[in-house]
């Protein structure tokens, strides 16, 4: 079996290339014409219909991270191997009929692709409001929404599709420091670099920027935070699935051999600087673990294991912790089974 890291690190990349593909998609077959023209008359439901925001959007996301869920629960059910049971050896195989499975998998669609569809959907609603109330030519606004075409590449660079109400304000922040020649756009982490010189310039001179300078500086920042929100979605959904799934098989095992008295988990926190201290502190609180059945306090939320949707964006998002389960069928056969991480 390969390694938990190079099973994560590909269906990282799964994900990634899905949800990527998926953004894509939809700036590629936008007409800018007809998005103007909507902008243009204020029709912002109309722009979100053209451009079709919908879960089905993200169909090739979802599939890439049920996908990742089966390999997590495939996982969980090979490290397990041959259980012994009264009536002979059972070698586990991860059932995604299952109940739980069948719930995770229900879920994953009527709520985390449903958040994601909704979060573009008011990204789109923000920004049109925010250009309009701004006076920005209807064109303008739209190349804002979905990218430029890039002169060398020939393809849509930037565009606030795909990112977060948040992220989509940080480009329009840096486009008003950009028109306004204030230095703060110098400490934005994700810009481009490279259009440095030409903005310090500009300051120099006291020069307003030009207007292609802006929109060059503007969708390339875009474009960094696309990659930036396409891989904190890719490897908290990777490492979520896998998790999930992996434990999931442990509890199927644990109900066929009926031994749920014998699993205990134990939850091992990443230990550097960039560890939640609720995840440190979670460890320590528990260390010698609690029954596979039961839940961890972490910072006054009941999870499961580390990624439990549970414990909400707070204490889910970029968490590299890993749970530890230790099984003993009836004494036959002690199994210590590292979780995703």
């Amino acid at each position: 079996m390969a390694s938990l890291t190079s099973i994560q690190k590909k269906q990282e990349r799964e994900i990634y290339n899905a949800f990527m593909t998926a953004i894509r998609e939809v700036k590629d077959q936008a007409v800018i014409s007809e998005l103007a023209n909507l902008i243009n008359v204020g029709d912002i439901d109309g722009v979100i219909d053209l451009l079709q925001l919908s879960p089905a959007t993200y169909e090739k996301l979802e599939e890439s991270i049920r996908t990742t869920y089966a390999i997590g629960g495939a996982t969980g059910a090979s490290q397990l191997g041959r259980i012994p049971t009264p009536k002979g050896t059972l070698v586990l195989r991860f059932n995604t009929r299952a109940p739980a499975a069948e719930k995770w998998l229900s879920e994953l669609s009527s709520t985390r692709i449903v958040e994601i569809s909704n979060e573009t959907r008011q990204v789109v609603r923000s920004l049109l409001t925010q250009g309009i109330e701004a006076g920005r030519g209807p064109r303008s606004v739209a190349l804002d929404l979905v990218g430029r075409i890039d002169p060398v590449s020939k393809s849509r660079v930037g565009g606030a599709i795909g990112l977060t109400d948040s992220q989509s304000q940080w480009a329009i922040n840096a486009r008003k420091e950009l028109e306004e020649l204030n230095p703060n756009y110098l400490t934005r982490k994700l810009r481009d670099k490279r259009l440095d010189s030409a903005f310090k310039k500009a300051i120099e001179l006291g020069e307003p920027m030009p207007e292609k300078q802006i929109d060059a500086a503007v969708s390339r920042l875009q474009a960094r935070t696309l990659r930036y929100r396409g891989q904190n979605i890719a490897r908290t959904e990777s490492l979520s699935a896998l998790s999930e799934g992996q434990n999931t098989a442990i509890q199927q095992a644990i109900d066929t051999s009926e031994l749920d008295a014998d699993t205990i988990k134990l939850w091992d926190s990443s230990g550097d600087g960039r560890t939640r201290p609720d995840h440190i502190a979670v460890e320590d609180s528990y260390p010698d673990g609690i029954p596979f059945d039961q839940s961890f306090n972490v910072g006054s939320v009941m999870m499961k294991w580390p990624r439990d949707p549970n414990g909400g964006a707070k204490q889910v998002i970029n968490c590299r912790c890993k749970l530890v389960t230790r099984v003993d069928f009836a004494g036959k056969a002690a199994r210590e089974i590292r979780g995703f991480g």
